[in-house]
């Protein structure tokens, strides 16, 4: 029975329990005293870290009132069934940081209000199928980790090795799955979130993909796939995605069917995703790419195919990308030794990748005119000892920049146009 807000809690009730420590941690939602509960009782929202056990019926009193609950760093392994019970207005739960490794089904029972459930940073192996069944206006669902930096560590999801039932959760618009140990995705799996948002799986070990594993998920705008061991993309995987914005294939292994490092994609892998602004194939081995394979993606304004091993761009292979500002082609190896001339004026150009010209050792003439460029990377043309003429006239570069790269440019026969 649920306790209402109004009614008395008796003091043996509420201040069983480990008393608190000299740090202000509350080792059970059972110590609360009454003068602070009193207090708790105001409230909204509710913040307590380190916990190592939730009494039963700990968090009747608070009734309909509590609307966000906080939780993090706490030490309980497992969490018994029906702790929430009476909290049937709370819309965030937060348990993340903690040292959880199994949920029980009933576990969110009574929970038919909560909008976004935080399970990152914690041990989880598994997710029983009906544990997450109560949270039918579920929108946000985390369990995920931190992805590192070059100054900070990864920060692991949790252990899944495959991903949660939320065939019931039809209001979802937000999974993260990041930082997990998730091997394949199985078709039909979102079959039923139409209003799914944003999905990320990146920094699993991922090594298949069906084809139908995103079918249906029309309101898709953003899709991580970074760094999993993906060797094939079925044809037509993304077909369907008509309003995905993001899709980020970076660190993958995508290899042909006989395994050799001959990577490619498949003809119309991009096909439908008319909505695309930011397409990241980082670093996935690409030694070749089909004619026509980005062909459709109008909307497209940013192209990183950095760090592969593209010798060649096939004819005509970037047609149709209207929308284009930004492409980086650095560290592949095109072999453009011998040009002398390079002209990509009348674009919207609006950043040049750092690097982008290396390589380009016999270059001579060098056209961005009107373009969108209002400043350049440090080092941009360095490497260009050939360059006679560079024009940067029409875009938006300021004095300083524009004397910069004529003191740069101050040899013999080399003049720049930047006007």
């Amino acid at each position: 029975m649920c306790i209402r807000t109004h009614d008395r809690v008796p003091a043996e009730t509420m201040t069983s329990g480990a008393p608190p420590s000299d740090e202000g941690k509350i080792d059970s939602a059972a110590s609360l005293p009454l003068h602070r509960l009193a207090a708790v009782l105001r409230q909204t929202e509710l913040a307590i870290s380190g916990f190592n056990i939730i009494a039963e019926g700990a968090f009747d009193p608070l009734g309909c009132r509590l609307r966000r609950l906080s939780l993090t760093n706490s030490t309980f392994p497992s969490l018994p069934p029906q702790r929430f019970r009476c909290l049937s207005c709370l819309q965030a739960l937060d348990l993340g940081k903690g040292q959880l490794v199994t949920l029980e089904d009933g576990t969110f029972e009574g929970l038919e209000e909560l909008r976004l459930l935080s399970l990152s940073q914690n041990r989880l192996r598994n997710l029983s199928v009906g544990v997450l069944r109560p949270l039918v206006k579920l929108e946000q669902l985390l369990l995920g980790g931190k992805t590192g930096t070059v100054s900070k560590r990864a920060v692991r999801g949790n252990y899944l090795t495959s991903l949660p039932d939320v065939s019931h959760n039809l209001h979802l618009q937000v999974l993260d799955v990041s930082e997990n140990q998730v091997t394949a995705l199985q078709g039909g799996l979102f079959a039923q979130l139409r209003h799914l948002r944003v999905l990320d799986l990146a920094h699993n070990k991922l090594g298949s993909i069906s084809a139908n594993s995103f079918e249906a998920l029309a309101s898709l705008q953003s899709l991580k796939l970074t760094d999993n061991q993906l060797a094939t993309l079925p044809e037509g995987v993304f077909q369907g995605l008509s309003s995905l914005t993001s899709l980020d294939l970076e660190l993958n292994q995508l290899v042909t069917l006989s395994d050799n490092p001959l990577a490619t994609l498949p003809e119309g892998v991009f096909q439908g995703l008319s909505s695309l602004t930011s397409l990241d194939l980082y670093y996935i081995q690409l030694v070749s790419l089909p004619e026509g394979v980005f062909q459709g993606l109008s909307s497209l304004t940013s192209l990183d195919l950095s760090r592969n091993q593209l010798a060649t761009l096939p004819e005509g292979v970037f047609q149709g990308l209207s929308s284009l500002t930004s492409l980086d082609l650095v560290g592949n190896e095109l072999g453009l030794s011998s040009l002398t001339s390079l002209r990509l004026l009348h674009n919207e150009l609006v950043t040049l990748p750092e690097g982008v010209f290396q390589g380009l050792s016999s270059l001579t003439r060098l056209n961005l005119y009107r373009n969108q460029l209002a400043t350049l990377p440090e080092g941009v043309f360095q490497g260009l000892r050939s360059l006679q003429m560079l024009v940067l006239g029409n875009n938006r570069l300021s004095r300083s920049v524009r004397l910069c790269v004529e003191a740069f440019l101050s040899c013999e026969n080399c003049s720049c146009e930047a006007s």
